[in-house]
């Protein structure tokens, strides 16, 4: 026997059909699985509900999206929940090994379904557990989680509050849980229950300490967020007299940028985007003003409208459905708010001279500030000739390492390209590496060879239609490319 919430999230991930069954002795089935969702007896009380709910065909054909439906998940998910509490053999501990599946479905024309698994899962994951037991069934602050699947993911899943994806940015490299709590912007406990949803249902797995043991200093960002996990936004939890934002200014600020983005739609890849969202979410805990709207302390008037401009148009809530945000409009909204109570203060010359003066910050500091700039892209670039040295002893594992730094200080078009080449030799990294080519295409669009090199990539990967088009944006850059043209002859000719 597992645990209850072991043996329905096993069910639900590996698509299951058959029977789970508690420790009561006569072992009747509290839950019918058919290929990894729920289906009820026709004499359940819900039953009848639910066959008239799927007549319609947009619940049929995703039940999962459908509200009324994930909160009879949910539902069931607490009535087992009672059922294991009142076990002897569990002794109030939900992670008792209490549960059974059995392979084999009797009866199915019996059965009306399908109730989404996942709802299940997500319930089961978090209702009725402490922080302690959560951490216990976690692995301890010291475990380490990484992402499974991009953030995207999160609007296929219902019952997940928007502020969880904050979790799962943090997890993008493998990241302690202690360090989670930390930096996710949430109360601890919040950040363990969305890590708990997220390895639910398959988004993050633990990791053992042999893992690629980076990123962490992103999970350990300042954890003064503003954001409160039971919903409002960030500005919501703010004082306004101090150079917060009212909601009326805020939506002020949505009105307009949102004008301004039909007039002048932006021009930026669907996954750069996305990977650039997720980049806000990392540093959702820190509160400079300054580098949440990428300036220097001593940037003048024009350019805090312009850098104000530039955020808000990229993390406006219009952009939640084309990026795979569907329904998860609320985190847009935290990142906007944050945007806009930036730009109030440092807009404002007398907030501005306050915010300095509260956090110590001088203007006659800009020779120091770009002293420190010129450094970073000093060692930015030594480290990108290192990461060629690498390269060429056949140390890839270090010159990873050495170009993520790299860009991370002085991002630019050769060291992205130089890691996005490197992490495309091992399908592990596959992901990261369609990561590096898009932005380093975003800083560089008319570049061909960009363009050529990760047409290869996605040659590698299979995808020969997406590589077909990156072949012709090279050519339609730079007419009569050799690699461009040699390359999309051969895909052509190979059907």
């Amino acid at each position: 026997m597992n645990s209850l919430l072991d043996v329905v999230r096993t069910a639900y991930l590996e698509r299951q059909t058959g029977t789970i069954a508690l420790d009561v002795g006569d072992e009747q089935p509290v839950l019918h699985v058919r290929e990894g969702e729920v289906y009820l007896e026709r004499s359940h009380e819900l039953s009848m509900f639910l066959t008239e709910r799927l007549k319609d065909d947009t619940v049929r054909a995703r039940p999962a999206a459908d509200p009324i439906l994930d909160s009879m998940g949910t539902d069931i998910a607490r009535t087992l929940i009672e059922r294991v509490r009142k076990l002897p053999s569990a002794e109030g501990d939900p992670l008792a090994p209490v549960a059974v599946f059995r392979p084999v479905l009797p009866d199915e024309s019996g059965l009306v379904g399908p109730v989404p698994m996942v709802s299940v899962v997500l319930a089961l994951a978090v209702e009725g557990w402490d922080e302690d037991t959560l951490l216990r069934h976690l692995g301890g602050k010291a475990a380490r989680y990484v992402a499974d699947h991009d953030t995207p993911a999160l609007a296929q899943l219902p019952g997940l509050a928007p502020e969880m994806t904050r979790v799962v940015a943090l997890v993008q490299d493998p990241t302690r849980v202690g360090a989670i709590q930390r930096g996710a912007g949430l109360d601890p406990a919040d950040a363990l229950r969305g890590l708990a949803q997220l390895q639910a249902v398959g988004l993050a797995r633990r990791v053992g300490a042999g893992g690629t043991a980076i990123g962490e200093e992103r999970a350990a960002v300042a954890s003064k967020s503003g954001a409160s996990p039971s919903g409002g936004g960030v500005l919501a939890q703010r004082k306004t007299d101090g150079g917060g934002a009212s909601r009326s200014s805020v939506q002020g600020f949505l009105d307009r940028i949102a004008d301004d983005l039909i007039d002048e739609p932006l021009r930026i890849d669907a996954n750069a985007h996305r990977h650039r969202i997720a980049e806000r979410l990392r540093r959702i805990g820190d509160d400079n003003h300054y580098r949440w709207l990428d300036l220097p302390p001593g940037a003048p008037p024009e350019r805090v409208h312009t850098a104000f401009r530039d955020v808000a148009r990229l993390v406006h809530p219009r952009h939640a459905d084309a990026l795979g945000f569907g329904g998860q409009d609320e985190t847009f909204h935290v990142l906007f708010e944050r945007a806009a109570e930036a730009y109030i203060t440092l807009s404002n010359p007398e907030l501005r001279l306050q915010y300095n003066a509260d956090h110590g910050i001088q203007i006659k500091q800009n020779i120091a500030t770009e002293q420190r700039a010129a450094e970073k892209k000093r060692v930015a670039r030594e480290q990108y000739l290192q990461a060629a040295n690498a390269l060429n002893n056949a140390d890839y594992s270090a010159a990873v390492d050495l170009l993520k730094e790299s860009t991370r200080l002085d991002p630019q078009p050769e060291s992205l390209l130089l890691l996005a080449k490197t992490q495309g030799r091992n399908p592990s990294w596959y992901r990261h590496a369609v990561t590096n080519f898009e932005r380093a295409i975003e800083m560089k669009p008319q570049d061909p060879a960009i363009r050529v090199e990760y047409g290869r990539q996605l040659e590698v990967m299979g995808m020969r239609d997406a590589a077909r088009a990156q072949y012709k944006a090279a050519l339609a850059a730079q007419p009569g490319h050799a690699d461009a043209s040699l390359a999309l002859s051969r895909i052509d000719r190979s059907g």
